[in-house]
């Protein structure tokens, strides 16, 4: 996310515009925005939500390159059912074309309207796994004030867990400020638009956070964001921002990290699950 968020500083300067600003035709929702199912018990009580970050992948962003083992569909599922839940784990997919040709506010509704027509019970409880720009793009969707079922998944989400995602936020509304749309090429008017949307939605969130109380903990690398973050709710990783959701195997001293903060939350906001516990390592 550091990657993209200089990308865009470096884009945002005063330009001359070489043509007039015509506003763009709206394209159609491409096939690279999906919900896919990675696991399903038959009858679900949960669903746990991955999302990847900018140039990510729905499955390769959680796959250790050695082992091959995602833990998405091996580890996480196994966690859940043994405290007697039956989890449904889903991953959204979208590219950086559609990033580039929709923005992320029109990906944010697709992901939405999507979701809500994969949730027959409404009421489900989510528990939402975003790593990177992930981060970004679902305080986007819970942000879509209006938007048919948005109220629903706001009060099903009961946790949320951020990979490589600063609590301090992305400065987004910080780095629209800072640039002057006077003197703006068409392109460099619609890269700001997008940089106050996610603004404006990071804040948003912020204010849903309060009033819903979510359950949140972020996963970081062990020296991003020090002295921004209160340590009850970070946990530091040894991993690099990219690999820090690839874990390679139950022994992965990471996903052990990850594994005790996953009973945590199934414990205080799932419960246990037709009257199960959760397996501890002594």
């Amino acid at each position: 996310m550091k990657k993209l968020k200089n990308k865009l500083t470096s884009k945002l300067q005063p330009s001359k515009p070489s043509e007039p600003n015509h506003p763009p035709t709206k394209p159609s929702k491409p096939n690279s925005l999906e919900i896919h199912t990675l696991y399903s018990d038959p009858h679900p009580d949960i669903d746990i939500i991955a999302i990847h970050g900018h140039n990510g992948h729905y499955t390769e962003t959680f796959t250790h390159p050695t082992t091959q083992n995602n833990w998405l569909t091996t580890l996480l599922p196994a966690l859940t059912t043994s405290t007697g839940h039956h989890p449904r784990i889903l991953s959204f997919s979208y590219t950086k074309t559609a990033e580039a040709s929709l923005g992320t506010s029109f990906i944010a509704s697709s992901f939405l309207s999507t979701l809500v027509s994969l949730r027959p019970d409404p009421s489900r409880p989510i528990l939402w796994i975003a790593h990177s720009f992930g981060g970004p793009l679902l305080h986007g969707l819970l942000s879509l004030d209006g938007a048919e079922g948005v109220n629903d998944i706001r009060v099903a989400t009961k946790a949320i867990l951020f990979f490589g995602v600063d609590k301090a936020g992305g400065g987004w509304t910080n780095l629209a400020l800072a640039s002057e749309e006077a003197g703006m090429s068409a392109e460099m008017r619609k890269l700001r638009a997008e940089v106050v949307w996610l603004g404006s939605s990071e804040v948003r969130y912020r204010e849903l956070f309060r009033e819903r109380g979510w359950f949140v903990r972020f996963f970081l690398e062990g020296g991003e964001g020090e002295g921004e973050l209160t340590q009850e709710n970070v946990v530091r990783l040894g991993k690099r921002h990219g690999e820090m959701v690839r874990f390679a195997g139950e022994e992965d001293e990471d996903w052990m990290r990850v594994r005790d903060v996953l009973v945590e939350v199934l414990e205080r906001c799932f419960g246990r699950g037709e009257g199960k516990g959760v397996v501890r390592d002594e």
